[in-house]
């Protein structure tokens, strides 16, 4: 598949923020479900693996965000105000602050930690970053190619 045909399909066939709401969706699973139960590996025992893990989940909300953001931009031909940009990292780092609060008050396992909170930020933050340089050039670039 080409990447003229690639870009056409993601246009065409999925839906504005569907993948967008299927990471968030994940990312409310993994949060407000107790893992007591999973077996202890080596894995859990490198150092802040949990913040790695916080880090990554909102690394890729903020890019698949972006990369909707930007995508449904391009479809109805409205281009994305300056002043609309911030809700591109805003709405992910108040989400992870939503999160942490539930784990606190919606859950029996779980508890509030700002480190969690400071990791999911600087997750959101870098997808923003990743999103600016990679995802919009990539989009502009195959997006004029199938005009």
């Amino acid at each position: 598949m080409t990447h003229n045909n690639l870009f056409k399909y993601i246009q065409y066939f999925v839906p504005p923020f569907s993948p967008t709401i299927f990471i968030i969706s994940c990312i409310l699973y993994l949060s407000l479900n107790s893992f007591s139960n999973i077996p202890d590996t080596p894995l859990f025992h490198i150092p802040y693996f949990d913040k790695i893990i916080h880090f990554c989940m909102y690394l890729g909300l903020t890019v698949v965000f972006y990369f909707d953001w930007t995508r449904y931009s391009i479809i109805t031909k409205k281009q994305k105000s300056i002043k609309y940009i911030w809700i591109l990292w805003l709405f992910p780092i108040l989400f992870g602050g939503i999160m942490e609060i539930a784990q606190k008050y919606l859950t029996n396992t779980r508890s509030c930690d700002f480190f969690d909170f400071l990791s999911n930020s600087v997750g959101v933050i870098s997808g923003f970053l990743l999103g600016m340089l990679f995802i919009l050039p990539w989009i502009k670039r195959y997006s004029s190619l199938c005009k």
